[in-house]
C-alpha cells in the first residue's frame, strides 16, 4: 500500500491546493465543467456500480471534476470497486486541485481531524497547517458554486448559518439563523424552480424532501409519488425504488415497483427486490442478494441474508462461505467477530456436531473438529488477526476466547 502521511501528505495536499495559483494559497483554475452550473449531471450516472465506476473513471481522465468526487466516493465505500483509502484522498486531491468546493471542504475536515480506517491504521495526520490552508479555499469555493446557483451548495453554505445544526464551516463562522433562512429559502425555491424546469436531477431531488419532509417542506405523500414518477424519466432505479417503498402496504405494486428498480441492474434496486422475496420466496431472492453483492462487496446486508436463507434449508456449506464473505470484508470490527462466532458455529454444524453449541466458548472438543476441517487455516488466520486487533486496545468491547485459540493452536 502506498504511504501518504506525514511530510509527503502535507507536501501533495499543499501542492495540490496551491497549483497553477498566485502564490498566496488560491485553488487552482476550475476544470471546465461537463456539468450544468445547478449541479444536477444532464444524465443520471448508470445505475450498476461497477458500470458507474468505469463512469466515472471515463470522465475523471478528461478532467471532470465531478466525476473525481465519484470516483473518491466509489474508492471510499467499495462500491463497483475494490475498497481503497489511499485512492479516495488521491481523487479527492485531484477534483480539490481542480476547484471542486465538496472536495475542498472533506479534503479540509480530513487535515484537520486525520483520518484513519479500520485494519487500514493513518491515511491522513491530522495537520492544522494544511488546514488552515485549505478551509477559506473551500468556503470560498462552497460560496462561489452556490452564488452560481448550484442547489447542494446553496444549501450547504445556508446550513452552516444554522444554529441548530453542529455541522461547522470551514472556517470560523458566526451562526446566524436570518442569515440561514434567507438563504435556505433561496435554496428551496431555486431547487422548485428547476424541477419546475424540466431538470430532472432536481424533480428527484424535490419528490425526497416531499416525502421526509426536507428542505422545509411539509411531508406530502401523494406530491411526493407524483414527482417520484416525473423523476423516473430522469432516474429510474432510485425512482421506482423510492416508490417501492412508498407503497409496502400495497404488496402488488410494491412488487411491481421492485422488479422495474432491480431490472435496470444496480445495488439498490437489486437488494430492494432481494430483501422483499427473501420472506416470501428465499429460493428465488438468492439470485438478486448474490448480483448486489458482487457491485459492493463491503455491504453486509446481501451475504447476511443470505447465511439465514441457507441456514433455513439447513445447506451449511453456502452458509460457510458467506460467513467468511462477511469476516473477510472487514468493514467493521464488530462485523469480523460477529462473524467468526458465527462461523465457529457453521463450521461445526458442517462438520456434523448438532447439539448445543455455546456461543464464543468452544469446547476443546469442538476446537479440534475446527482444526482438522479444511476451513481450519482461514479460520486461524482470522481469529489471530482479530485477536491482535483486540490487544491493541482499539475497541473496549473487543474480548477474543483465547482458550478457542490456544486449542486451535495445539497440534
Amino acid at each position: 500500500m502506498r504511504n501518504i502521511i506525514g511530510a509527503l501528505v502535507v507536501g501533495l495536499a499543499v501542492s495540490a491546493c496551491n497549483q497553477g495559483g498566485d502564490g498566496q494559497g488560491s485553488v487552482a483554475a476550475s476544470t471546465p465543467e461537463k456539468n450544468p452550473t445547478h449541479g444536477y449531471p444532464v444524465e443520471a450516472p448508470p445505475a450498476n456500480l461497477v458500470e458507474r465506476f468505469q463512469y466515472y473513471d471515463e470522465r475523471a481522465q478528461a478532467g471532470d471534476r465531478e466525476a473525481m468526487v465519484g470516483l473518491a466516493d466509489a474508492y471510499r465505500d467499495g462500491r463497483g470497486v475494490e475498497k481503497d483509502a489511499y485512492a479516495y484522498v488521491d481523487y479527492l486531491r485531484k477534483a480539490a486541485a481542480a476547484g471542486h468546493p465538496r472536495a475542498l471542504d472533506h479534503l479540509h475536515g480530513l487535515y484537520e481531524h486525520g483520518y484513519s480506517q479500520f485494519y487500514v491504521g493513518t491515511v491522513v495526520e491530522a495537520n492544522p497547517e494544511v488546514a488552515s490552508t485549505l478551509g477559506p479555499q473551500a468556503f470560498d469555493a462552497m460560496q462561489a458554486a452556490a452564488d452560481a446557483g448550484n442547489v447542494d451548495a446553496m444549501f450547504q453554505v445556508a446550513g452552516w448559518y444554522d444554529a441548530d445544526r453542529s455541522d461547522k464551516a470551514p472556517v470560523d463562522l458566526q451562526k446566524d439563523p436570518l442569515v440561514y433562512e434567507r438563504k435556505h429559502t433561496a435554496a428551496r425555491k431555486r431547487l422548485q424552480q428547476l424541477s419546475d424546469d424540466g431538470v430532472g436531477g432536481a424533480t428527484c431531488e424535490l419528490a425526497r424532501s416531499y416525502r421526509d419532509g426536507l428542505h422545509g417542506v411539509r411531508e406530502d405523500r401523494d406530491r411526493a409519488i407524483g414527482l417520484f414518477e416525473k423523476c423516473a424519466e430522469y432516474d429510474p432505479e432510485r425512482a421506482h425504488g423510492s416508490l417501492a417503498h412508498m407503497f409496502q402496504d400495497d404488496s402488488a405494486r410494491f412488487f411491481e415497483e421492485a422488479r422495474k428498480a432491480a431490472s435496470y441492474g444496480g445495488y439498490a434496486g437489486l437488494m430492494l427486490l432481494g430483501e422483499a422475496l427473501a420472506k416470501t420466496d428465499p429460493d428465488k431472492a438468492i439470485p438478486y442478494l448474490v448480483a448486489a453483492h458482487e457491485q459492493d462487496r463491503f455491504a453486509v446486508w446481501p451475504p447476511e441474508l443470505l447465511t439465514r436463507i441457507y441456514e433455513v434449508k439447513g445447506d451449511y456449506g453456502s452458509v460457510l462461505e458467506w460467513l467468511i464473505v462477511i469476516a473477510e470484508a472487514e468493514d467493521s470490527k464488530h462485523t469480523v467477530g460477529d462473524a467468526l462466532y458465527a462461523t465457529e458455529y457453521a463450521i461445526l454444524r458442517y462438520m456434523g456436531v448438532r447439539g448445543e453449541i455455546p456461543s464464543g466458548r468452544l469446547s476443546k472438543e469442538h476446537a479440534e473438529l475446527i482444526r482438522e476441517s479444511e476451513y481450519s487455516a482461514w479460520y486461524m488466520n482470522a481469529l489471530q488477526k482479530f485477536s491482535n486487533f483486540c490487544a491493541h486496545g482499539q475497541h473496549a468491547t473487543c474480548y477474543i476466547n483465547d482458550e478457542t485459540l490456544s486449542s486451535l493452536k495445539e497440534r
